[in-house]
């Protein structure tokens, strides 16, 4: 099987993963609409855990979080300056 075949395959099993877990996580989620804010920021932290673990038990890629004690305390806006490699 070559490599790119492979990734093909790997990207069609996480975003038919990814397409569920986000289903299966709405259905969850609409109850906590009339329950306290912290519930639904609950379902919305699991929500992104599973999407994490996904990426790297199905792509083999792992996230890391830096500079996190740089950011202040308190409500910021985070703006990114995203540049593709491609001209």
């Amino acid at each position: 099987m070559s490599h790119s075949f492979a990734v093909f395959v790997r990207s069609l099993v996480f975003n038919a993963l990814f397409y569920i877990n986000i289903v299966a996580r709405m259905i969850v989620a609409l109850p906590t609409l009339l329950l306290p804010r912290s519930f639904m920021l609950g379902v919305l932290r699991h929500y992104s855990r599973s999407t994490l673990w996904l990426l790297r038990a199905v792509c083999n890629v792992n996230v890391e979080w830096r500079g996190r004690e740089k950011l202040p305390q308190g409500a910021y806006i985070v703006c990114l300056l995203y540049t593709s490699p491609s001209p």
